[in-house]
């Protein structure tokens, strides 16, 4: 039995592996969303840990030490011409997702290459934490997605890399 679910599993990571090769590069929302409004993300989720993911945690004794915050407060305080310095690369294939869904309606906004230029979002103009996709950086190597799954499933289909702000933790 074993050795069953140890094949079960590895044949599902070379599905996923497989599905994402496929869609790097393709430009084709509709190899993605298959005439849905909605689908999940093309990533993994992220895995679970045993504690509460640091970047949700909050020391009630120090309420600042929190790696999210302090990379929002950083942006903030950036000047807007030099907040692209803060970003990394990442290959969108290697990114795993926290939200259920994203939307064809969405996609199709950030498909657009005017819309990319000017930075604009396709919901939550106002939010900071919106303005660039956010990637947590666990100590275990996954790059889980914060905000940003829409620009980051854009990523996947042209075949760029995602730039964006990132946190490092637990």
């Amino acid at each position: 039995m074993g050795l069953l679910w140890v094949n079960a599993v590895a044949e599902q990571i070379d599905w996923r592996k497989r599905r994402l090769d496929d869609l790097f590069g393709s430009n084709d929302m509709d190899k993605l969303f298959q005439g849905h409004p909605q689908t999940p993300p093309p990533f993994e989720q992220a895995g679970r840990t045993k504690k509460q993911p640091r970047y949700y945690a909050v020391d009630p004794e120090n309420p600042d030490d929190n790696p999210v915050k302090r990379a929002l407060t950083k942006l903030s305080e950036t000047p807007k011409e030099d907040r692209h310095k803060l970003l990394e690369s990442f290959d969108p294939r290697e990114l795993r997702s926290t939200q259920p869904w994203i939307t064809s309606g969405a996609m199709r906004f950030y498909m657009k290459d005017e819309d990319k230029e000017k930075g604009e979002t396709a919901a939550d103009q106002n939010n900071i934490g919106n303005k660039y996709p956010f990637v947590y950086k666990r100590s275990d190597g996954q790059n889980i997605i914060l905000s940003g799954h829409h620009r980051a499933t854009r990523a996947l289909l042209r075949g760029e890399p995602l730039m964006a702000l990132t946190a490092e933790g637990d």
